[in-house]
């Protein structure tokens, strides 16, 4: 049984041999749809399974599939009821012209900040013009930073004897990248 923990999930996957590789991903992506289970959990299972690179390049491969099925799913179900109910709200107008002319930086930007849940950035992209080549693409890159901090942080908790300045430098490094989106952000959109 699957418990809803990192030890549940580490034994569930060392459980599975061969084919852990698969669920490590698989469970990643399920967690998009159904964030059952906090993501930061998932990762560190990934990590202390497979170690820092391999729980990275596990992790980072389901954040992005799931985002990118999630993004699919918007576009085929929703999008022309978005069009249809939200094309006369200023805020969706403007939205969508940016991610219509600046789809790449705009997602890319929306996927360094922390605090905007992926599920929101998908779901909006989903609906909206942003083509589905620069969403990929920008979500492919965009997660990298913050999948990689999670899976460093995740690690390094597992192992903080040994790595508590890194976990101080990781930190830092995390407050610096949210700083940059968010100043990006303030100008791209003049928010105050």
């Amino acid at each position: 049984m699957l418990l809803i923990n990192l030890d549940g999930i580490v034994l569930f996957l060392h459980e599975l041999g061969p084919w852990a590789f698969l669920f490590g991903s698989g469970l990643i992506v399920v967690q998009t749809f159904a964030p059952i289970v906090p993501f930061l959990v998932l990762v560190g299972a990934n990590v202390f399974v497979f170690g820092l690179w391999g729980g990275f390049l596990l992790s980072w491969i389901g954040a992005v599939c799931g985002a990118i099925l999630m993004f699919i799913v918007a576009r085929t179900v929703g999008r022309n009821w978005a069009q249809q109910k939200l094309s006369e709200a200023r805020h969706w107008q403007k939205l969508d012209h940016i991610l219509d002319r600046n789809g790449f930086k705009t997602v890319f930007a929306l996927r360094l900040v922390p605090i905007i849940p992926a599920v929101v950035v998908n779901l909006a992209a989903g609906l909206s013009t942003v083509r589905t080549r620069m969403y990929i693409l920008a979500t492919a890159l965009g997660k990298i930073p913050l999948v990689f901090a999670q899976c460093f942080i995740g690690h390094d908790l597992l192992h903080f004897s040994n790595h508590k300045s890194r976990l101080m430098y990781v930190a830092v490094g995390c407050v610096l990248i949210f700083a940059v989106a968010l100043a990006y952000a303030r100008k791209k959109w003049k928010l105050s």
